[in-house]
């Protein structure tokens, strides 16, 4: 047998590149969703959905910042998203302003994060600066009983968009 021609070894070369290549697509294209894809998949079905539909107007939404984000958080900012006025959730250090129907904000507790920092990511990451991601098992649980669990919120999403 002949020793391998640069030719014969470039072609061999390719092959194992294009191989490679081809198992990392299967895998990306057949890999089993993570429950991270599905929720974020179902999420963005709802939001096209209320938003085509005009069915989360003001009085209708349902937000849930961690404490630690200092964009969000602030109380002007939730009032205004959920349509509130300070009249009907004064800036008296509430963690919460609900409405009888389940809309207005949460504003989720560290203290209420198995894993989690409660910042911006607080559902996904334990901080926004780590790029693993962690789901918050106290959100994800649907046994849990926070007032900010999945389970719950999206039994709430669901009959809101099905309300006239």
């Amino acid at each position: 047998m002949s020793a391998p021609t640069r030719a014969s070894t470039f072609i061999a070369s390719e092959h194992e590149q294009t191989h490679g290549l081809v198992q990392a697509h299967y895998r990306q294209v057949h890999r089993k969703p993570t429950l991270a894809d599905r929720l974020q998949t179902q999420i963005q079905r709802y939001a096209t959905a209320a938003t085509a539909t005009g069915a989360l107007a003001d009085p209708r939404r349902l937000t849930q910042p961690g404490e630690g984000d200092t964009g969000n958080a602030a109380l002007s900012g939730l009032n205004q998203t959920a349509g509130f006025t300070l009249t009907q959730c004064p800036d008296d250090g509430r963690k919460e302003c609900l409405r009888a129907d389940g809309s207005g904000w949460i504003i989720v507790q560290k203290k209420d994060c198995a894993l989690t920092s409660a910042d911006h990511c607080w559902f996904d990451k334990k901080t926004c600066s780590d790029g693993t991601e962690t789901l918050e098992p106290n959100w994800t649980d649907p046994a849990s009983t926070k007032p900010f669990a999945l389970e719950t919120n999206a039994d709430w999403l669901a009959q809101t968009v099905r309300r006239p």
